[in-house]
This record gives C-alpha cells, structure tokens and sequence, in this order.
C-alpha cells in the first residue's frame, strides 16, 4: 500500500476505535460499505464502527464475526469475516460530517455512513438536524435495501476536526470535492499554505477544521488499495 502525506498539520482523530495492536476479534452489525474502497463499516452493540478491508462486501445489515490486523491508517486488513445472521436495528456513534436533502453523512470509525433523516431534514430553519461537526449517538432502522433509517438522535458534544474518506470528484482554486459512497459529494476549502498533489479519482481521507458549517483541509492522505490482506468468508 502506497500512502503519500500530503500535508502534515496534526489534527485530532474523530471517530472512536481500540488501541488493539495487531491482531483483533470483534462482532457487530454492517452498517456501511464502498466499493471504491473495498471497505465494510461494522458497528458494535455500544455503537463504536471500526472499518474493515475486505476482498467481498458484505450486505448491509449482517451480523459478522471478523478477525483482522490493525493497519497504520487506523482501518483493519480482514483475514475473516464470518455472517451470522442479519438484524434490522443498529447504533451508531459518529461525527455529523455534512447534511444533506433528508440525510446525514456521519464520519465514524474510518468510514462515511450516510443515515436517512426523512421528513426531518424538511423543517423550516429552526429544525433541530445536528450541524457539521456535532458528535451524535444514533439508532437506525436498516432497510432491505441497505438504507439507514434515523429512529433517535442523541447530540453528545461538538468536534472541531472531522474526517472525510471518498473518491476526489473535483480540485479547483481554493477547494477539493469528495464522493462518498451513496453519491454525496462534500466541499472541502483548501488554505492557500496547503499545496495538493492530488488528481481526480485518487482515493483519500481528509481532516477538516470545522467552522459553522464549512470545512476546512487540515491533512490529506492518497492511498493505493491494490495490497492483499487476506480472504473472507
């Protein structure tokens, strides 16, 4: 795995996950996959996501058994990924990245998982959706599509940095545009001291500051995701 820092100002980590070194085991409920990035974002009973690379997704909804090595960037190479049922309910614990028509992109655990806020996110102005960089317990209900259903929301405090994984879409003066997987595209400003070595399609994880409602790039990572790191069932 190639991973080219970008830019290299400390930022604090969002999203949180075990200090497991090496080896780990830990079951939980599928919550979030990419394609792009051959990820699968699984949620604990206390709602901790930790991000697995895997060679085959799994469904959305799976309850999974997995065995993985804890990697640099803070995601797990999967050497075993066992379904062993599916559930229709999960916990999430996230950072409120952007808001959308009726959805929320939460950034949890090294992955983006956008929940559906139906006619919430309709208010007038004075609706209670969490803003950009608001921490949150939520419970949703997993479709048999795969969507994720808000049910309850619980704003547990304020984060200044969150984090951005995604396909670049865009680079121009002054900005970076990422998609995330589900197709929302996030609009990152880029300070004139960051110089970017980044091109349309790379595959990165961005820290951003969080000020009102726009984002700022603080770090980016590219990242090449062609290493194997074992198979699942």
């Amino acid at each position: 795995m190639r991973r080219v820092v970008i830019a290299t100002i400390a930022a604090a980590a969002v999203g949180a996950f075990p200090a497991w070194a090496g080896a780990a085991t830990f079951k939980g409920i599928v919550v979030g996959k990419s394609a792009a990035r051959g990820t699968i974002a699984v949620a604990s009973a206390r709602g901790a996501v930790h991000t697995l690379r895997v060679h085959s997704l799994v469904r959305i909804g799976s309850v999974v058994t997995a065995t993985g090595t804890l990697r640099a960037d803070g995601t797990y190479a999967a050497k075993r990924v066992s379904v062993r049922g599916r559930a229709h309910r999960a916990h999430i614990r996230g950072v409120v990245a952007a808001r959308t028509h009726a959805r929320l992109l939460l950034s949890a655990g090294k992955s983006m998982i956008l929940v559906h806020t139906g006619t919430r996110a309709l208010a007038a102005a004075g609706d209670d959706t969490p803003a950009v960089g608001t921490a949150v317990d939520t419970e949703v209900e997993i479709e048999n599509d795969g969507d994720l259903d808000e049910q309850e929301t619980t704003e547990v405090g304020e984060q200044k940095t969150v984090e951005i994984e995604g396909t670049v879409v865009g680079i121009a003066a002054g900005s970076i545009q990422v998609r995330i997987e589900g197709g929302v595209i996030v609009t990152v400003a880029v300070p004139a001291t960051i110089h970017l070595t980044l091109a349309v399609g790379d595959e990165v994880e961005l820290k951003a500051s969080v000020q009102g409602s726009t984002l700022t790039l603080v770090s980016a990572e590219s990242e090449d995701e062609d290493e194997g790191d074992g198979s699942d069932d």
